[in-house]
């Protein structure tokens, strides 16, 4: 075989190697999961900021202009509904609905259906509200368009590997994932390249007069900068360096780690120094898109290891009240360090080995760390506890165990008329 064949055959593998791992793998589903749950968050934590204020933003009665409905277009009547004169004194049900799927989102519940509810509704708030609106709120409303088509569920799309349609699916996701780098990579180039046009940052004066200024200065900073002009060369420089370089050498390995702690700097710098909370988060949270999932699983092994091991749940597969809590919990343990098991007939050694009626008798649970059983609201607490903020209510549970109210309330919970629908057995637990 000559050396032209063998280059030749050396591009087609290569090739075919790249379009099926394209459309037959998914290396980022808990990069995409954590994105989405990120994002989701910082969406409705800048909707709930704008909450207590809501007559003086999103009323058609405040004194902010908002922009009009505009029947002909179609756009209008999705981006501009709210404005719409049937809607526009209505608009508290848009922000409840919007706050809504987004829990729904952030839970990982009916991904496929909620995501394109939450661009939707996060649509017309940001209508509503558009004079305070930045260019944060104008990129959250593309990536939430985005994550419409990326599978943020962080399960393999279903079906066989070899499927056309889950073939589709998988390079729609892998492809629209991409292009949200590619968005945040424009960000960047657009806004340093429009700043090198500018007079006072070729200078590396552009720091030192935003500052200075009423709205985006700081009075301690702007007496620093006068003080020290070199720190505005410096920060109006390295501003620059960073945009301009960010969008060619973040694709490089061993820089990308130096370049997203210089990110984070930089607009957490935006944050505390200019105020700008929303828009700085907001390009924060965006760096996640350009991590591996290895470095998440790190994170998440060590999160894990912090939470004192697996623990092994006998619920009686008869009671409805304790399906539907193993349910609930079986979606919120990131960690998975809950193992439901059925009373009656558990296929864990260790639930075997406890009588029946003890396993019957209250709620029982195996802490694999400790070797040892716990029961009733014991387990209820240590269930809740591996959960990822769970810790927050350990004050509480601490409080029912001192004041002796936990019992009381598993009492109340056992007897309670929700758990009537048992079918059969003693269903004591």
């Amino acid at each position: 075989m000559d050396t032209i064949t063998l280059y030749k055959n050396n591009i087609k593998s290569n090739f075919e190697s790249f379009v099926r791992s394209w459309t037959e793998e998914e290396p980022l589903l808990l990069t995409m999961k954590v994105f989405r749950i990120a994002f989701f968050s910082w969406l409705l934590m800048h909707t709930l900021i704008l909450l207590p204020y809501h007559s003086d933003i999103f009323s058609p009665d405040a004194f902010i202009n908002h922009r009009p409905f505009y029947p002909e277009e179609y756009w209008g009547w999705i981006k501009g509904l709210v404005a719409h004169p049937f809607f526009k004194y209505n608009y508290l049900y848009f922000i409840a609905a919007q706050i809504i799927v987004l829990l729904l989102g952030i839970f990982g519940v009916g991904l496929r259906a909620v995501i394109p509810f939450i661009w939707f509704f996060s649509l017309n708030v940001n209508h509503a509200s558009g004079v305070i609106m930045d260019g944060g709120n104008n990129l959250s409303e593309l990536i939430s368009f985005y994550l419409i088509f990326v599978n943020t569920s962080g399960k393999p799309i279903p079906g066989q590997k070899d499927n056309s349609f889950r073939i589709l699916l998988t390079s729609l996701s892998n492809t629209v994932f991409f292009l949200i780098k590619i968005q945040v990579v424009i960000v960047y180039l657009s806004a340093g390249i429009y700043k090198l046009g500018g007079s006072l940052w070729q200078n590396g004066m552009a720091l030192y007069y935003i500052l200075q200024s009423d709205i985006y200065g700081h009075p301690m900073l702007a007496k620093l900068m006068v003080a020290f002009p070199i720190l505005s060369l410096i920060g109006t420089y390295a501003t620059l360096l960073f945009q301009m370089t960010f969008p060619w050498l973040v694709w490089n390995k061993k820089l990308r780690p130096f370049y997203i702690v210089w990110g984070v700097g930089l607009h957490l710098g935006m944050i505390f120094a200019m105020g700008l909370l929303t828009f700085g988060s907001n390009m924060c949270l965006m760096f996640l898109v350009f991590f591996k999932d290895n470095y998440f699983k790190n994170i998440k092994n060590f999160l894990k290891s912090l939470k004192g091991g697996t623990i092994e749940v006998g619920v009686d597969e008869n009671c409805g009240i304790c399906i539907r809590f193993s349910k609930i919990i079986k979606k919120l343990d990131f960690y998975q360090l809950v193992k439901f098991d059925r009373a009656h007939h558990p296929e864990s050694k260790n639930l075997q080995a406890v009588d029946k009626n003890k396993r019957l008798e209250a709620i029982l649970g195996y802490e694999e760390k400790k070797e040892s059983f716990i029961c009733g609201m014991n387990v209820i607490s240590q269930v809740i506890y591996k959960l990822p903020f769970g810790f927050l209510l350990r004050p509480l549970f601490i409080l029912l165990k001192f004041k002796r109210l936990d019992r009381k309330i598993y009492g109340r919970i056992a007897n309670s008329k929700l758990r009537k629908n048992c079918r059969e057995g003693i269903c004591n637990v």
